[in-house]
């Protein structure tokens, strides 16, 4: 509060610093001045115009940019937030990467967007098949224009993790018996061999699979790694106790940057008697040998009373 002595008829000019809060946005906020004079109090008001400024950043969620495969389609959700004091208007945001190539239209615009307000933008992305596994920076240019009109120009970068996958394939299941004949015979044991390719970019750890079959407890074999372009067998060896027609199932699980992946595969194993019932069959065959001796006796003894015969 300043005091002033005042003669009648003078005049003084007093000038006075304001200080606006960094918080405040645009608009006309009234200022009270009061006058006082012995006991005799005036107030008069005066307003004041703030002319923010806007600031235009952007967010999103980590998490979906830390497994980004080379040659594959994600979706990244912006958050654009004003955290100047001004209204943005005519907001355009812009990726400009050429290893992220944008599926529609590259440029998204926002009509207008206030202090302390935000609004939501998608894009869709598709990644170069030439990435390699590392840590990208995708930048993007934003532009606005504040109240008075002023265009502002900014930029902003999206880190991006690229990361390589591992594709396991089951190239071939084998069977044959101990003795590597291709008959299976109950009793006696059999292997099964499942051979493992890896057609992805990047490793697959903790590879392991396991055979499933009506006739036998879960059998399990650990690969382990397999490296890109590789392969190894996983070899089951059981023993069928009885004859039949069986489907086993192979179950495969492996590890890669992306996470846990898991496949299955059908296949039909074929068990066949080991002691085959030999009477019943020579008694079958003893039974079409004489029905065979009776048929030709049959014709030999028509062929005599034929009187072509006589």
């Amino acid at each position: 509060m300043a005091q002033i002595n005042l003669c009648t008829g003078c005049t003084k000019k007093n000038t006075y610093f304001l200080s606006i809060d960094p918080a405040a946005i645009s608009g006309t906020y009234p200022i009270y001045f009061r006058e006082f004079s012995k006991n005799v109090e005036q107030k008069q008001e005066i307003d004041i115009k703030i002319q923010g400024k806007p600031n235009i950043i952007f967010s999103t969620n980590a998490s979906d940019l830390a497994n980004i495969t080379p040659n594959s389609q994600f979706s990244v959700i912006l958050y654009l937030a004003n955290i100047g004091s001004g209204q943005a208007r005519q907001i355009k945001i812009q990726p400009d990467s050429p290893l992220f190539a944008v599926l529609g239209g590259s440029v998204k615009s926002v009509d207008s967007l206030n202090p302390n307000r935000t609004s939501q933008l998608s894009f869709n992305f598709v990644s170069a098949s030439s990435l390699e596994a590392t840590s990208y920076a995708i930048p993007f240019k934003i532009s606005y224009l504040d109240e008075q009109g002023n265009s502002l120009n900014t930029s902003q970068s999206l880190g991006v993790r690229v990361v390589n996958k591992g594709k396991i394939n089951i190239q071939n299941i084998k069977i044959a018996s101990a003795g590597g004949n291709s008959v299976i015979i109950a009793g006696q044991q059999l292997t099964i061999i499942a051979r493992l390719e890896n057609a992805g970019r990047g490793d697959a750890d903790s590879v392991a699979a396991e055979v499933q079959c009506p006739f036998s407890s879960v059998k399990k074999a650990f690969v382990g790694q397999l490296k890109k372009d590789s392969n190894a067998p996983s070899v089951f060896d059981l023993t069928p106790p009885t004859a039949g027609n069986f489907v086993c199932n192979l179950n495969i699980t492996y590890e890669d940057d992306t996470g846990v992946h898991k496949l299955a595969e059908k296949f039909d194993v074929t068990i066949v008697p080991a002691n085959p019932p030999v009477l019943p069959i020579l008694v079958f065959i003893i039974a079409v040998a004489i029905i065979f001796r009776k048929k030709i006796l049959e014709i030999v003894k028509k062929r005599k009373l034929s009187p072509r015969h006589k």
